[in-house]
Parts: C-alpha cells; structure tokens; sequence
C-alpha cells in the first residue's frame, strides 16, 4: 500500500472510482487484439498482456479500498474517544456538581444551626440579669458619724433584673483570702461585708453614686495595718446568687 498513502478518505473514495473507471475502459479495450494498450505490451501474448493490465488495476483498486477501511477504522477509533471523553467530562461535571450541593447545603445547614443558636442565646442573654459599675472611687480615711473608715462610691446600671437586689461590698486581704467577720456587724454569709437595703429594679435601671461605708473596727485587722482590697457585687435576693461582679480594688 506504498502508492497512496498520503491520500485522505474522500480522496481515496474519488481514486478508487477512477481505478474502477480505468478497469472497465481497460476491459473493453481489451477485446480488441490490435488496440494500443496490446501494442504497447512489446509483442507478449495477448492473454498475458490482459492478465497483467488487470491484475495491476486490481491491486490499486485493493490497495485504495483497504486505505479507506483503516481510514474508517481510525474514525471511529476517534468518535469512541471522543464519546468516552464526553461520558468523562459530564461524569466529572455531575460528580463536580453532587458535591458542590452537598458541601453547600451542609454550609447552609451549618450557617443555620449557629444562626438560630446565636438567635438563642441572645434571647436567652436578654433575659440574664447584669450589671456595670462605672466611677468607683475608694476614700480610705472616711468620717461618718464621728467614726473613721472606708467609704465606696460608684454608680451601678443594672439590666433585666426583675426580682430583689441587693448590692454587697465584699473585704479581702492582699493575699485574696476574705476577711472574716467575728461579731456578725458587717457580715454577708460569715464574710465581712457591708450590704445596701434590698429594692428591686426597674428595666434598665442607672443609680449614680450610691456609697457604702464601713468602719475599720469592723474589717477585724486587730491593730495590723496593711494593704487590702475588696470587690462589688449585685446579688438576687431569691436565690442569694451573684449576678455582676466587678474588678478587685485595692486599698
């Protein structure tokens, strides 16, 4: 199949018709002994010469046709790689797809969870009591009724807070153990304490410069000066729980 190798398809369609031309037009000149092909064979037998035109013919016609063959072959070689390719390609896009809705509405079912959790809690925080306490100032060498002490002053803005209060200045040692009470004055729970009268709140609620004194007999430091430090709560009455703390304050 060396004489037409470069051909394509179509055009070995086209030469393949040719040779079938050229066989049929060599056939009938054939039949008659004193044509020019017979001449032109150097005075060999006719019957010879006739094979020989005919075998050659045939053997193009056989070669042309075998190249279509492979070249039919190769295209559908092509058109199997091409649908494969395809299958491949939309297998890949639906499997892309799957897992693109799959972690997407995991992301959303995620995004939900903590969204209605989030809802919740600050649902659950808008009904949590709290409180803040801003100015506190401590005035350690306070008189009040002739009696030397310390005075707390500070303000309190106190939020959902519906039952009793009651605000506790509690008195520790610079170590941070409390102070403990020994005549039960000054006390809150066995510690010394100094404590406001109970009231409940309105919603919210600012009380500015509410003061708390205690006189130093009462801290029970038996004659020992040294450096203490006490802390402001806000308590619920009903169930004697603390509700805001603030910052330790030295003194």
């Amino acid at each position: 199949m060396a004489e037409f190798p470069d051909l394509i398809r179509d055009e070995l369609v086209k030469k393949r018709t040719e040779l079938f031309a050229e066989l049929k037009t060599t056939i009938e000149q054939l039949d008659y002994e004193n044509s020019e092909v017979i001449r032109n064979r150097l005075q060999r037998p006719i019957k010879d010469v006739q094979k020989e035109i005919l075998e050659d013919l045939q053997k193009k016609i056989l070669e042309v046709h075998a190249l279509i063959q492979e070249s039919d072959a190769q295209g559908e070689k092509e058109e199997e790689l091409k649908q494969t390719e395809l299958k491949e390609t939309w297998r890949r896009i639906v499997g892309a797809f799957i897992v693109g809705f799959v972690v997407g509405a995991f992301i959303v079912g995620f995004a939900l969870f903590f969204l209605i959790r989030g809802h919740e809690e600050s649902a659950n925080y808008q009904n949590v009591p709290s409180a803040n306490y801003q100015n506190v100032t401590i005035d350690n060498n306070a008189i009040k009724e002739e009696v030397r002490g310390v005075l707390v002053r500070f303000d309190l803005t106190i939020y959902n807070a519906l039952d009793p209060c009651m605000i506790v200045v509690f008195y520790y040692a610079k170590t941070g153990e409390n102070l403990i009470d020994h005549n039960g004055e000054y006390v809150y729970n066995g510690m010394v304490a100094v404590t406001s009268a109970e009231f409940t709140p309105s919603e919210p609620v600012y009380y500015k410069q509410i003061e708390l004194f205690i006189p130093y007999s009462e801290l029970h430091l038996g004659g020992n000066v040294e450096e203490l430090k006490l802390r402001i709560e806000t308590l619920n009455v009903n169930t004697n729980t603390s509700f805001a703390k603030s910052e330790f304050y030295p003194f």
